[in-house]
C-alpha cells in the first residue's frame, strides 16, 4: 500500500488538469450554492462543494443505471450490483487472487452447465445434475475460504469511514461514505480498484441473501406486496412496473457472468458522477481523481430505454390478498419531472400532504379517517413519465372506502376551487427550506448533487425546478390537478384479508 501510494504522489506531481473547472453558483432559500464541475476525458464528472467547517469529506459515486434499465430475464441484476461492488477486487479482498480466480472461473463454468441441463424440463437427467451441483458446491466453499469480501468495509472503520453504503434506484445506483479529509486518497484507491476491475466473489451466496430480502421485504411485508403489485397494474409495458429488487424467477436463475456483462456496460466512467464535499481543495482534487481514474475506459453509451407506457384507458382496480391490516395504493400517471406541470403539482404535494396545517392532515388524518398519508409526486421514479402517489392506511373503524372517498374528495377541491395566497406562500417556504436543508450535511449534499446530475442532466435542473415553484399561480395548480387527477388515469390497489382468514374467524366466532 505504501509503494502504491508513493507512485501516485508520484503522478500527482506531473498530473495536469485537462481543463479548467466550471464554477456553477444558484441562490435558493436564502443560500448560495456554489459547485465546481469538471468533466474529464473520458466522460467521468467531478461534482465539488467546499464546506471547510470540519476535517471531513462525504463521497458519492453514482451511476446512470437503475433497474429501469434491466431487461427481462435479468431484473434485479442493479440491486444485485449494488450488493456485489462491496467484495473487492484482485487485491483487495482475497488472501491469494492467483488461487482463487481459477476456482472463481470453475464455479460459473459449472453453473453454466448446470443451467444448461436444467433448461431441458423434463428431459434432464437427474444424475448429471446431482454430480454437477455436487461439484459445483465443493469449489464454491474453497473458493470462499479465499475471499475476505468483508476487507473493504473493515478499511475504512479502521480509517474513521461512517456511513458506508449504497443505495439502488429505479433511475440510478449509488455508494457512498463520509471520512476524515485526510483519508481522501485511501477513498481514490480503493473506490477505483473495486470499479477498474471489481471480482464477484461469493455471488451466488449473495444471491441467496437477496432472496431472502425479498421475502421479508415484498412477499412477507403487506406494504411491499401492495406496492409491487400495483406498479405492475399502473405499468403494463415499461419497466417502472418491475420492483427494484427484481423477480425472484430471475434471482433463481440469473448467473454471474449475465452480472457482469451488465456492469462493463452501464458502469463506464462516461456514465459516472463523483461528488465530493467537505474541507477540499478543488484544484487539487481534480488532480487527485485524474491520477486515480483518468485511465478508465470510455464506453459506447448503452441503448437507451425506449419503451413507452401507452396512455391509459381506464382506471385500474385491485385487491391484494394479504393477511394484514387494510391499506390503499392510488396512483395518477404524469409526465416525468422537468415537464411544466412539474412545479405546480409539487406545489399541490406540499398543499395537499405536507404538515399539519396541509388538507389532508385536517381534513382526513386529524378528523380519524385515516392513520397516516403518505405521498410522492415522483414514484416510482423521475427519468420518464411517473405517478403522483398516495399511499394510506384507514384508521379502524372507517373502511378503506372511506379513506378512498376522502382522498378524493380533497383532490376534487383542488380541482373545483384555487388554492389561497397562504397555503401558497407555506409552500414555496417548504419546497425551498427542504431543499436547501440537504446540503447542511457533507454525504447527503454529495449523494444529492450526483443523484440529480444522473437522473435531470444537471443538478442544476433541480434547483431550476425549485426556483421555479415560487412563480406557480393558483390557477396553474387547478389546471395541473384537472389533468392528472382523472379517474381514467388512476391505478387503486387495497389489502384485503384472504378469504380462508376471513372464513376462520368467522368459524371462530360461531364456536
Amino acid at each position: 500500500m505504501r509503494t502504491f501510494f508513493f507512485v501516485t504522489l508520484l503522478s500527482l506531481a506531473i498530473a495536469a488538469a485537462s481543463s479548467a473547472l466550471e464554477k456553477e453558483v444558484t441562490s435558493i432559500g436564502g443560500a448560495d450554492l456554489v459547485v465546481y464541475r469538471h468533466t474529464f476525458d473520458n466522460g467521468l464528472t467531478l461534482l465539488m462543494m467546499e464546506n471547510h467547517v470540519a476535517p471531513t469529506v462525504g463521497l458519492a459515486t453514482t451511476f446512470r443505471v437503475g433497474s429501469v434499465d434491466e431487461h427481462d430475464g435479468i431484473s434485479g441484476a442493479t440491486h444485485i450490483l449494488e450488493h456485489m461492488l462491496f467484495k473487492g477486487s484482485d487485491r483487495i479482498g482475497t488472501t491469494d487472487w492467483e488461487l482463487e480466480e481459477p476456482l472463481l472461473e470453475k464455479v460459473e463454468e459449472l453453473r453454466l452447465r448446470i443451467r444448461k441441463e436444467e433448461r431441458k424440463g423434463d428431459r434432464a437427467d437427474d444424475g448429471v445434475l446431482a454430480s454437477l451441483r455436487k461439484e459445483w458446491k465443493s469449489v464454491r466453499e474453497k473458493a470462499d475460504k479465499l475471499g475476505r469480501p468483508e476487507e473493504i468495509g473493515k478499511i475504512y472503520t479502521e480509517n474513521g469511514g461512517r456511513r458506508f453504503n449504497a443505495g439502488t434506484n429505479y433511475d440510478y445506483t449509488v455508494y457512498m461514505i463520509s471520512l476524515p479529509v485526510n483519508r481522501l486518497e485511501l477513498w481514490m484507491y480503493i473506490e477505483s480498484e473495486r470499479l477498474r476491475a471489481p471480482v464477484l466473489r461469493g455471488f451466488y451466496t449473495e444471491i441467496e441473501n437477496i432472496r431472502e430480502e425479498r421475502l421479508m421485504s415484498v412477499e412477507d411485508d403487506p406494504q411491499g406486496k401492495l406496492w409491487e403489485t400495483a406498479l405492475a397494474a399502473a405499468y403494463r409495458a415499461h419497466r417502472y412496473g418491475v420492483e427494484i429488487i427484481g423477480w425472484d424467477s430471475d434471482l433463481r436463475t440469473i448467473n454471474r457472468s449475465e452480472v457482469e456483462d451488465y456492469f462493463k456496460t452501464y458502469y463506464a466512467p462516461n456514465r459516472m458522477i463523483i461528488s465530493i464535499v467537505g474541507d477540499i481543495d478543488p484544484e487539487k482534487t481534480v488532480e487527485m481523481v485524474q491520477a486515480y481514474f483518468g485511465d478508465f475506459e470510455r464506453m459506447p453509451d448503452p441503448e437507451p430505454v425506449e419503451t413507452v407506457e401507452p396512455e391509459q384507458i381506464g382506471e385500474h382496480r385491485l385487491e391484494v390478498e394479504f393477511d394484514a391490516e387494510p391499506s390503499l395504493f392510488i396512483g395518477y400517471h404524469k409526465p416525468a419531472t422537468g415537464d411544466p406541470l412539474s412545479p405546480p403539482l409539487r406545489m399541490a404535494n406540499v398543499i395537499l400532504n405536507r404538515g399539519r396545517s396541509s388538507r389532508m392532515t385536517r381534513n382526513v388524518v386529524q378528523k380519524g379517517i385515516a392513520r397516516r398519508i403518505m405521498s410522492d409526486v415522483d414514484s416510482p421514479g423521475e427519468r420518464f413519465p411517473n405517478l403522483f402517489f398516495f399511499g394510506v392506511e384507514p384508521q379502524s373503524p372507517h373502511t378503506v372506502a372511506d379513506a378512498e372517498n376522502a382522498i378524493y374528495a380533497e383532490l376534487d377541491t383542488m380541482k373545483e376551487r384555487l388554492v389561497s395566497e397562504a397555503e401558497l406562500d407555506r409552500a414555496r417556504t417548504y419546497i425551498e427550506t427542504n431543499y436547501v436543508r440537504e446540503f447542511a450535511d457533507n454525504l447527503n449534499a454529495a449523494i444529492k448533487l450526483g443523484t440529480d446530475e444522473a437522473v435531470l442532466g444537471s443538478w442544476m435542473a433541480r434547483t431550476a425546478e425549485i426556483t421555479a415553484c415560487r412563480d406557480v399561480t393558483p390557477e396553474e395548480i387547478r389546471a395541473a390537478a384537472r389533468k392528472v387527477f382523472r379517474r381514467k388515469n388512476r391505478t387503486v390497489a387495497w389489502i384485503v384479508r384472504p378469504e380462508k382468514t376471513v372464513a376462520e374467524a368467522d368459524s371462530e366466532v360461531e364456536r
